[in-house]
């Protein structure tokens, strides 16, 4: 399942209105559907109903919009979200080029269904951004099948560069976490956190879990701003957040850190985006 979060990718949110599975570079209604949601279109997510054991591995990843040797870095990218194996994989800065290779090239596995989709603006944005947000239930004869409605939300939060982005995040991330269920639901996010006082807001003051310290790795370890040279201070600024007592972080890695060496167009260590993608595992238990 690709969790799309920019204005380029809405093309995904009309799929996940209903119950579909990603197959041969395409959302498809499935023949079966799992047993129906009870919950309101107006009532926000339905509390997961989780597998008495099993693991989900999710992947977020910004994938950068520059248009920068996209030829090369686009399939690149797509094949090595291929090689993680991952259920999940939330994707921002996705253009309307890489959503074109994205869509020729059948890289998701068949394990989730998707349900009551939605796509929601988020408060305070002068860019357009969004909540995408879903259910998830496991498909009969996969290592899913005990999952039903477990909630999947991904947002790009706003840039920094303006003095109202600050404050702006903050009320994104507000209005994120109320609507996300306590008993058990997956955040994928750019948090675009890039100052130290909103370093910890997630967990400290908004009750989230966090897959990368839960796993056992440093907090400090950055994703955007170590691979090219940059005038911002290397940041984590993409995390996979999540709640719940039915959810725990057992692994996380980066992807994207070494370049693939090219020589054309040019000659250059190439990285796969200016941001490391953000791949974890975890236990799904009732």
């Amino acid at each position: 399942m690709a969790a799309a979060t920019d204005p380029s990718s809405h093309v995904h949110a009309s799929a996940f209105c209903k119950t579909t599975r990603f197959h041969r570079g395409e959302w498809q209604q499935l023949s079966a559907e799992p047993a129906p949601s009870t919950s309101s279109p107006h009532a926000g997510p339905t509390a997961a109903s989780l597998s008495p054991s099993g693991k989900l591995t999710v992947v977020t990843y910004n994938v950068w919009f520059e248009n920068f040797v996209d030829e090369v870095r686009h399939p690149a990218i797509i094949g090595r979200l291929a090689s993680t194996n991952a259920d999940v994989i939330c994707l921002q800065e996705i253009t309307q080029s890489f959503l074109a290779t994205i869509r020729s090239d059948a890289v998701m596995q068949n394990t989730l269904a998707v349900r009551n989709g939605r796509l929601v603006d988020l408060p305070e944005s002068k860019l357009n951004r969004t909540l995408l947000m879903a259910e998830l239930t496991g498909l009969s004869g996969t290592h899913t099948q005990g999952i039903n409605a477990l909630t999947i939300a991904a947002a790009h939060l706003e840039s920094p560069g303006a003095d109202y982005a600050q404050h702006a995040r903050r009320a994104q991330l507000q209005f994120i976490r109320a609507r996300l269920p306590e008993s058990g639901a997956i955040f994928c996010t750019d948090t675009n956190l890039c100052t130290e006082e909103e370093a910890d807001l997630p967990t400290d003051h908004l009750r989230f879990r966090d897959a990368w310290v839960d796993a056992g790795h440093s907090a400090d370890v950055p994703t955007s701003d170590s691979l090219y040279k940059s005038p911002y201070t290397p940041r984590r600024l993409d995390r996979i957040l999540y709640t719940g007592d039915g959810l725990q972080a057992v692994s996380a890695n980066l992807i994207g850190e070494a370049p693939l060496k090219i020589t054309e167009p040019i000659s250059m260590d190439l990285y796969f985006s200016d941001h490391k993608g953000v791949l974890a595992t975890l236990s799904v238990k009732g």
